[in-house]
């Protein structure tokens, strides 16, 4: 419920700064806002509404010309995708993240880009590739210290290897530790995949 009304209350802010925004001609702010709009909607599960926002927010930061605004949507609209089984949709997403911040060599964004490509890959039943996405993540997350990024991609590693229970245990333990650290929503589910590797 806490949860829920924080993703309420930050509804209802980028609401009203995307009025403002749009007020005062503040194109890129209005493209920020709707892309906030996203993840707000996609926090509280309205995903067909978050996926609506991201794609107004997407063609904002297009017209303005920001390639960082494009592929940070991109990122985050590959969640949303993925929390709402849309698997193949958010891999595509993903990877169009990727080859966006690739492009401008934007390391941090390239190593969020593979978690999620890892995590759409996962999903889709393709281990072997998303067990190399997320070691490639994780070579860039460890230097650049997103521990929250860093913790997603243990957590990914962990499933593609479940048939190794030992190193599956190890990633999982690392990435559960991280979890604990901000109270993520994902501390169950890794706590059961240890249970059952016990």
């Amino acid at each position: 419920a806490c949860r829920g009304q924080r993703f309420a209350d930050a509804l209802e802010l980028f609401d009203r700064a995307l009025a403002i925004r749009r007020d005062i001609g503040d194109a890129v702010g209005a493209a920020w806002s709707l892309t906030g709009l996203g993840m707000a909607y996609g926090g509280l599960r309205q995903f067909d509404l978050a996926v609506d926002r991201f794609g107004e927010a997407l063609d904002r930061h297009a017209e303005v010309g920001s390639w960082f605004g494009q592929g940070g949507t991109r990122l985050f609209l590959s969640d949303i995708l993925r929390s709402a089984g849309q698997y193949e949709a958010s891999l595509t997403s993903a990877r169009m993240a990727f080859e966006l911040m690739d492009s401008h060599d934007a390391v941090h964004g390239k190593a969020m880009a593979l978690v999620g490509i890892g995590w759409a890959q996962l999903k889709l039943g393709h281990r072997v590739d998303a067990r190399d996405s997320f070691r490639h993540a994780l070579a860039f997350l460890r230097v650049l210290g997103d521990r929250k990024s860093l913790a997603e991609a243990l957590h990914g590693l962990g499933e593609t290897s479940v048939g190794q229970p030992d190193v599956a245990r190890t990633h999982l333990l690392e990435a559960l530790s991280i979890y604990e650290d901000y109270d993520h929503p994902l501390i169950p589910e890794v706590r059961a995949r240890l249970h059952e590797l016990a």
